[in-house]
């Protein structure tokens, strides 16, 4: 997670031990995990996880403000791996046209693998103002990442910054409306259509 983004998760409870019960915080991540995977963020009770977890509720408001702050614990540590993922198979070398396509279908693979945590996040985003700044920051990171990569790669005088924040814009909205059912119907047609428009905005040609 990055600096910015710690800033935002951690100041909702600045006396959360930062060395200390660690266990205690996996275990009660792992439990809201579970019980997501049945129910949605707003079905889910704060009680039956921290008993699930075998600890008492007030134990999971003293490391999380609210269900939705836990679930941004859950995503990002997938966010961090999807860049991490994202800048070792584009700076792999080889066809770079081949790198994207299999940066954008492992994108999609994640989301739709990870279908109840990304709709948990997402809920969560659109019910809290903090953790939609949480969200945002996010795919901010995102954007300097792409536009870096575009400057490497584009020919034209468009804005690097102003494509990535298109591109990664459409990726989740692409995205969200699949999770959510009423989008394109496979992670197959995902990775189809967003390769198009990637490619051709970046390289300007699909060959």
């Amino acid at each position: 997670m990055s600096a910015d983004t710690l800033a935002l998760v951690s100041r909702r409870n600045p006396n959360r031990p930062q060395h200390r019960g660690e266990l205690r915080r996996t275990r009660l991540l792992t439990a809201l995990a579970d019980h997501l995977e049945e129910h949605s963020l707003a079905d889910v009770s704060v009680a039956a996880v921290a008993d699930q977890a075998g600890l008492a509720r007030s134990t999971f408001y003293f490391y999380f403000s609210s269900k939705n702050e836990a679930v941004t614990h859950l995503l990002s540590d997938i966010f961090d791996q999807q860049i991490a993922t994202a800048r070792d198979v584009l700076g792999c070398g080889g066809d770079p046209k081949h790198n994207l396509s299999r940066v954008l279908y492992l994108t999609a693979e994640s989301w739709t693998s990870q279908r109840r945590q990304f709709l948990a996040m997402l809920d969560a985003r659109d019910a809290d103002t903090e953790t939609r700044d949480i969200w945002n920051a996010w795919l901010r990171r995102y954007e300097v990442f792409v536009a870096d990569y575009i400057d490497q790669h584009l020919r034209g005088d468009t804005s690097s910054g102003d494509l990535a924040h298109a591109l990664i814009s459409l990726n989740e909205r692409v995205l969200e409306r699949h999770l959510r059912g009423h989008g394109l119907d496979s992670p197959d047609a995902i990775h189809a259509a967003l390769e198009h428009i990637w490619t051709a905005t970046i390289f300007g040609t699909l060959r």
